[in-house]
């Protein structure tokens, strides 16, 4: 995915200063993002004594959310609301549904200015970056509790529709499946029948959706980087932000999407990476198959989410970086996570009937 150049960076000073201007701060520019532009935005020491709006922190991250998707321009427009109209919602609502998570606060919304704040460690750095297992699991086990209860006190999928989302999230997630997997070297015909059972997957949910069928509320752009984790292993805090896709979705999805990038970092990590990988998604799925309504997990539902995970597999095997430079090995995986994630799409209605946590026989047996 090519990284747009995050515009006017001046003019992240100039909100920043107008919010507080006893302070300098200083714009770097973060990589990854897909429709905003972001930046992580360094605070320097109070120049006089005041009520500071970001209080002790001294790195927050600011996002621009431009009124079109900020990786591809004014060709594919999108809400400027996004994040700034379902923030409030959680406000207001029942806060034993948070599980003592953050979530993002808004600090201004206006037409001029949609800036969000918040302080940022990603999921998959985090993992990468040491923590043992004992606190990969248990930080796990809270986002898996988080997801499984997400819509159960909030039904917020009767108050909040986001209908811009799925016609970016079929160009991006879905037409593309065919020709990412002719670049993993998978046969055409094979290819083709893939992309196929992945777009009548898309058609047959639009339509359960319209007709409020098995709606549930969901963040819809769940991958690693939409889950903070700050603090120690003896006092974890987990955030999550990114809801700019938020809205009604089936379910199973955010857990389907979650997981598949979480394999991906799974089969392209060090061992004692993948071990912690493992450790959390396991205790996650668990968590969540724990904590969900048992009617989540209905077969058709199952179903459908194993072919998302496949399909997220292949789609996530081209798009993003996981192997750090090496040409070769990059190759090499390549073809071997394309066909996993085509053999997860294939094989989705037979798993469906399966019963117990999702994906755990999968994450269970890797090694």
């Amino acid at each position: 995915m090519a990284v747009a150049a995050v515009p006017l960076i001046d003019n992240f000073t100039s909100v920043f200063t107008a919010f507080d201007p006893y302070h300098e701060y200083f714009i770097t520019p973060l990589s990854g993002g897909l429709v905003n532009f972001t930046v992580r935005v360094n605070i320097s020491d109070p120049t006089e004594e005041h009520e500071c709006l970001f209080g002790s922190a001294r790195s927050v991250v600011a996002k621009y959310a431009p009124a079109y998707v900020a990786s591809i321009g004014e060709s594919a427009p999108f809400s400027q609301y996004r994040q700034a109209s379902i923030l409030p919602t959680f406000k207001s609502s029942d806060r034993s549904t948070r599980s003592c998570f953050a979530l993002q606060a808004v600090c201004q919304h206006k037409y001029s200015r949609h800036v969000g704040f918040g302080k940022c460690q990603n999921m998959d750095k985090w993992l990468v970056s040491g923590p043992d297992v004992e606190a990969a699991a248990k930080v796990g086990a809270k986002f898996g509790e988080f997801l499984a209860r997400l819509d159960v006190s909030l039904n917020l999928f009767e108050h909040f529709d986001n209908p811009s989302i799925h016609e970016l999230i079929f160009g991006y997630a879905i037409a593309p499946i065919e020709s990412h997997l002719l670049k993993c070297g998978y046969d055409p015909s094979d290819a083709a029948f893939v992309g196929k059972l992945c777009i009548a997957m898309h058609e047959r949910q639009q339509v359960r959706l319209k007709r409020f069928e098995g709606a549930v509320f969901g963040i819809g752009d769940s991958w690693p980087r939409s889950f903070l984790v700050d603090g120690t292993s003896y006092d974890i805090k987990p955030s999550v932000v990114d809801w700019e896709f938020a809205g009604m979705i089936s379910p199973l999805i955010d857990l389907a999407q979650l997981c598949a990038h979480l394999y991906l970092l799974c089969q392209t990590s060090s061992p004692e990476v993948k071990s912690r990988v493992k450790k959390y998604t396991l205790a996650m799925v668990r968590a969540h198959h724990n904590q969900a309504p048992e009617w989540h997990y209905k077969a058709e539902y199952r179903a459908d989410a194993w072919l998302l995970f496949g399909r997220e597999i292949i789609i996530n095997t081209i798009e993003m970086e996981w192997w750090g430079g090496d040409e070769v090995r990059k190759q090499a995986d390549m073809k071997m996570l394309g066909g996993q994630g085509a053999a997860f799409v294939t094989d989705a209605k037979r798993r469906g009937n399966q019963v117990g946590a999702l994906f755990e026989d999968v994450f269970d047996t890797l090694c």
